[in-house]
């Protein structure tokens, strides 16, 4: 029967591929703990079931199934048919079993026979435990290779509890045991755990054979779902690998969460702290917590293809190897390399053995302290530029040794891009065909890869309709341009700036104080036009993190005032004798007043009319309407007014002030309420009003 560890972690080999795409680890910090992985015994790429020395001995592929560790540092191997021991030096010998001989004989070395062994234990006197699977019995095996069968009868499947010669098993698969000898059983699509203690004497001690479930609780009221690996702690503690979680048991069957897959389904419902991977791990890849040991230091070690430790706080640390790229090679850290398939058991001085089944070889994996880890300060940052732009994109990394920088080109292939060795790539010239870069860093034995950044074509702010257009005012009133952008959300600059009439060549920035206010913002005021402003030209400059972006040249046409008018005209600011506002030295019918209201001149009689009125076309009919110049004066309200019999006038419209009009200062005024088909006598008159005037 295949093991049930196969077929998982075949499907992961596929996730892994997708995770190398997408995955980007983020900070590290800058010296860590590793583990440094090398070979006790076996040869990679042999096929071979040798004993002796460590240069001779060799192990058949995939055929290991499970490993354990003593206190003196001697490792037992579970092969399908034997137990294998190997000692620090790394010579193999076999404890019990044959290399192809099964069955189920007790017996001492060679001669005891096996049907087929999944799990394996040892406790602190050096008896062994396996898990005699197809046979349904639980084996004991003695420091010097006598087999003897602790609980079931051979080929007798089932699930009854009592003295070791009346329980029974169905396919025993995970095992563990404690220093002192009490030995806990999972079975196959079984989903309780099942205790054997010293005595002998066989208990369902978790969960109920036939009920799956993830709660938490006390011995039986806890339920699993095809509970797998088990290990112990040195305080008796057990721990269950369950799809999706780690659960723990006290010696006295209190069931908790040790931690847990966040969104696992098949762990809804539980508590405990959720898993944090490190940012080594693949992104996007569930954690299979197939291959687990419980160390001495209260973490639970855990290999699915990434050496990591669990914390009790959740927080899973990395130490050694990497899912995206497994092999076979010795070294620290991020260098070594590990098989598809490895199980895992934790000496208490700290160091792991690994039965590295793919690669054929007993493996050592001992924690080294202060290993130069790569650490990004600052993560490279998605650009948008100019079309045709260059575009420039950093990384900010420390590490206590000296890094190496190597970016990539992610999108449409992961290709490397020559020369592009350093903590900045220039982008020459940015197209619509934008794309995705990434950069590795390499320190020592370790890499970090930053996050994916996009690159792309951006646009530059857009001015809206509203607001811009050029302005007329009066000397002394204040005029505000105003621009508006089309909304989007980003964060824009803004500048203002000034070419002067009529020496100006060059465009110079404003600056707020007795002239200007709102200099870099979307609205600018000139708080006191002169006539020499008159002619200026005004531009704002929108910038986004793309650029900037211009407005049209925006013309300040500035009238004079009433003295101002007065004095061009009569050379005198008081209203008196000529220069009275009711005075009409011209003599065409029109004040002072009235002429500087329409902006003409007092002393000349004008040639074209002071206003005229014609016929203008609307969607009633056809309307009158009144056309005449006007001088943006805050103090002056003009108001036409409508009569059909000249003696009783209406207004009709009423200048609201001080107006903002293009280059011309002119009033068009429709009587668009009477259209002449309903009122054939019509006429209309324009009255000019000063708030204040002498």
């Amino acid at each position: 029967m295949p093991h049930p560890g196969y077929a998982p972690t075949l499907l992961r080999l596929v996730t892994v591929l997708f995770a190398f795409f997408v995955g980007a680890p983020t900070r590290l910090p800058a010296e860590a703990l590793r583990f440094a992985v090398s070979t006790v015994a076996g040869l990679p790429q042999t096929n071979e079931y040798v004993d002796g020395p460590k240069a001779v001995a060799r192990f058949k592929v995939c055929e290991m199934s499970g490993i354990a560790v003593d206190d003196a540092g001697n490792t037992y191997v579970a092969c399908p048919y034997s137990v294998r021991k190997i000692t620090p030096d790394g010579t193999v010998s076999t404890l019990a079993g044959h290399a192809s001989a099964f069955g189920q004989v007790d017996g001492v070395g060679s001669t005891a026979r096996f049907a087929m062994i999944a799990k394996i234990g040892v406790d602190a006197n050096g008896y062994v435990y396996v898990t005699d699977r197809d046979a349904h019995t639980i084996r004991k095996i003695s420091p010097s290779g006598e087999v003897t069968t602790l609980a079931g009868e051979y080929r007798q499947a089932g699930s009854a509890d009592g003295t070791a010669a009346a329980a029974r098993f169905n396919f025993p698969d995970g095992l563990a045991v404690t220093r002192d000898g009490v030995v806990y059983v999972t079975e196959y699509l079984s989903h309780a755990i099942r205790r054997i203690g010293t005595d002998g004497t066989v208990t369902t001690f978790l969960g109920d054979r036939d009920t799956r479930g993830a709660v938490d609780g006390l011995r039986t009221d806890a339920r699993f779902t095809f509970p797998g690996q088990l290990t112990t702690d040195p305080s008796g503690n057990l721990y269950i690998s369950v799809s999706g979680a780690i659960r723990k048991a006290t010696p006295e069957g209190v069931v908790t969460t040790f931690a847990r897959v966040a969104g696992d389904a098949d762990a809804a419902g539980l508590g405990g702290p959720t898993i944090t991977l490190p940012p080594q791990y693949p992104t996007g890849v569930r954690p299979t917590l197939i291959a687990i040991a419980a160390g001495a230091d209260g973490q639970i070690y855990w290999y699915d293809g990434t050496l990591c430790a669990i914390g009790p706080s959740g927080e899973a640390t990395y130490l050694a190897a990497s899912m995206i790229d497994m092999g076979y090679r010795d070294g620290v850290g991020a260098e070594a390399r590990l098989g598809q398939q490895v199980h895992l058991a934790m000496h208490s001085s700290g160091f792991a053995v690994l039965a590295d089944s793919y690669n054929s070889c007993i493996r050592r994996a001992a924690p080294v302290n202060q290993v130069p880890v790569p650490m990004i300060v600052t993560q490279p940052v998605d650009q948008e530029v100019g079309n045709g732009h260059s575009a420039t994109i950093s990384v900010v990394a420390e590490c206590s040794a000296p890094m190496t920088y190597q970016w990539y080109e992610v999108f449409p292939g992961y290709l490397e891009i020559p020369g592009a060795t350093s903590a900045s790539y220039t982008i020459p010239s940015v197209t619509l065909s934008h794309t995705e870069y990434q950069v590795k860093i390499r320190c020592g034995s370790e890499e970090v890869t930053s996050r994916r950044v996009m690159v792309s074509v951006g646009l530059v702010p857009q001015f809206g309709p509203d607001g811009l257009g050029s302005a007329t005012t009066v000397s002394g009133v204040p005029v505000v341009y105003t621009v508006s952008t089309v909304a989007r959300p980003e964060t824009l600059t803004f500048r203002w700036q000034l070419m002067p009439w009529p020496t100006g060549t060059d465009w110079i920035d404003v600056i707020d104080g007795p002239e200007f206010s709102g200099a870099t913002t979307p609205s600018l005021t000139v708080k006191s036009p002169t006539l020499a402003m008159s002619g200026h030209l005004f531009r704002c400059i929108a910038t986004n993190h793309v650029g900037p972006a211009y407005t049209g040249s925006l013309y300040l046409n500035v009238l004079p005032s009433l003295d101002e008018w007065r004095s061009t005209h009569f050379h005198t600011v008081h209203a008196e004798g000529d220069a009275a506002d009711n005075a009409d030295p011209d003599g065409d019918g029109l004040p002072n007043f009235a002429e500087y209201a329409l902006a003409r001149d007092p002393r000349a009689s004008d040639a074209n009319e002071a206003y005229s009125m014609l016929e203008q076309m609307t969607e009633k009919g056809t309307c009158l309407g009144l056309n005449f110049a006007n001088v943006p004066d805050p103090m002056i309200t003009y108001t036409v007014e409508a009569s059909e019999d000249l003696l009783s006038w209406v207004p009709i419209w009423s200048s609201p002030g001080l107006q903002r009009l293009d280059m011309g200062n002119w009033f068009f005024v429709v009587d668009g309420d009477a259209p002449l088909e309903e009122r054939p006598r019509r006429f209309l008159r324009l009255r000019i009003d000063s708030a204040v005037r002498n």
